[in-house]
């Protein structure tokens, strides 16, 4: 085989020449394949005077088949690297749903744009590549916020004119402003109006309370709309502005005057209300009096008919004090009793009903006297009823000295007289006649000493005159 640029034999296998330098068709066939020797050398074949620049052409050829095997291998890794799993597919397909599912944005889509950004951050780094939609999520996210400031602006705005009544809008708006995010409150242009809102409220709301309690004006028994209108106002407020109001004061003095000057109303027409006084008009004089020590002295002053209700209380007393007398004749009823006072006397002998023969008495002795008290009672009940229960309680008044007495309670049967014990009783519907005795010193037979018995006839409290 000879070389065709230099016509020098050529060794077996050999790649170029070793005379000329020049490829020989063994190389271009290795390269092209035989189809394309041709072509090849005639593309590839430096003139046959040109043997320094034909010295140079085999190594560019090298370098370029080396480049482009190079390039097809990283080529064949990075379309490896980058192919999905089947669970990595399914991953991205469900990020880019959810972004598709979120539709327009209004203020309430922020959980969808939430739930779609936690799972694209689930994602690896090869499968955010895959989702190609993320920029919607993000585009997403700055609609939100624009939305969110959006509809405060529009609360702001809405608020208008303050006045007392736009507390609500102030506080719903303030509320909203407060939940935005940084970046979201950033884009509230009007947020310097509503502090300054904040602020006339808080004005006008102090000015209302002011102006509420300025109007009551001198404090009457006619104020009292008046008075709780402004105290409503008042109670309206917060403790801060409470705290600025500068007449709260009056307020609480004109609540304090009207209170005076009701409990005054009150206690004089309570007065007036008792008139021609009888022993039933206890009840009222008594809560009278009460309501009248529950004044202070100033408003006591002040009750312009006082003297009817002293004059109330001192015809009560007397008619009280006749109340409690029982003279003999005269007869106390209660639920069980008809007891009346058939005598009351000093006696040295208590005697029985019979004293034509032999018969039973008792003897005061020598250094004593009798107080005897005879009573008839009947018994108006059902059923026999114990004798302690006619009588509870026994006092003496001796001149000037007062005593708790002991005293029996004694039957007259017929010519003989016998001690009654606590368990004795009458029968139903039945009358007897007992005495009530007790002892005096003897000196009280000579002298005259006024002597009075205080005694319980079953629920009434009677005094019984006996000297």
């Amino acid at each position: 085989m000879y070389c065709k640029n230099c016509g020098k034999e050529l060794p077996d296998g050999a790649k170029t020449c070793p005379s000329c330098g020049a490829i020989t068709e063994a190389i271009t066939e290795a390269i092209t394949g035989e189809a394309g020797a041709q072509d090849f050398k005639e593309k590839h074949t430096a003139p046959s005077d040109d043997k320094k620049h034909n010295n140079k052409q085999p190594i560019i050829i090298i370098l370029a088949v080396v480049i482009a095997a190079i390039m097809a291998i990283v080529s064949f890794s990075v379309i490896k690297r980058t192919m999905l799993t089947p669970e990595e597919k399914e991953s991205v397909n469900q990020v880019i749903s959810q972004i598709d599912s979120i539709g327009e944005v209004t203020t309430d889509s922020k959980d969808k744009l939430d739930k779609a950004a936690k799972l694209y951050d689930d994602l690896s780094e090869k499968c955010r590549k895959h989702v190609k939609n993320y920029s919607v999520l993000k585009d997403d996210y700055v609609l939100l916020d624009q939305k969110k400031a959006g509809q405060v602006i529009d609360e702001i705005t809405a608020i208008g004119t303050v006045t007392t009544d736009s507390g609500d809008a102030i506080d719903k708006a303030q509320m909203d402003y407060d939940s935005l995010s940084d970046d979201q409150k950033a884009l509230v242009t009007n947020a310097a109006t509503l502090t300054d809102d904040a602020s006339a409220f808080f004005d006008a709301c102090v000015k209302g309370a002011e102006d509420s309690i300025g109007s009551i004006g001198e404090v009457t028994l006619d104020s009292g709309d008046a008075i709780a209108k402004a105290q409503e106002a008042y109670d309206g407020l917060t403790e801060e502005q409470q705290q600025a109001v500068t007449n709260a004061d009056e307020l609480k003095k004109a609540s304090e005057t009207l209170e005076s000057l009701t409990a005054i109303n009150d206690c004089e027409e309570l007065i007036d209300s008792i008139g021609d006084v009888t022993l039933d008009d206890k009840t009222v004089i008594t809560k009278a009096w009460q309501q009248y020590g529950g004044l202070s002295d100033a408003d006591q002053k002040k009750v312009s008919n006082i003297k009817v209700l002293q004059e109330a209380r001192n015809t009560l007393d007397a008619l009280t004090a006749e109340a409690k007398i029982l003279k003999v004749g005269e007869t106390v009823k209660s639920n069980n009793w008809e007891i009346t006072l058939v005598s009351a006397s000093l006696e040295e002998k208590i005697l029985p009903g019979d004293t034509n023969g032999y018969y039973q008495y008792y003897d005061s002795g020598n250094d004593s006297v009798y107080i005897d008290l005879l009573f008839k009672i009947r018994n108006t009940s059902s059923s026999m009823r114990g004798i302690d229960e006619f009588i509870k309680g026994y006092d003496v008044t001796y001149g000037d000295n007062q005593y708790n007495k002991d005293y029996s309670i004694c039957y007259s049967a017929s010519s003989i007289m016998l001690d009654v014990y606590s368990w004795d009783g009458i029968d139903a519907l039945n009358t007897e006649s007992f005495h009530v005795i007790s002892k005096l010193p003897e000196e009280a037979k000579t002298n005259d000493l006024p002597i009075t018995v205080s005694v319980t006839l079953g629920n009434e409290n009677k005094d019984i005159t006996v000297r």
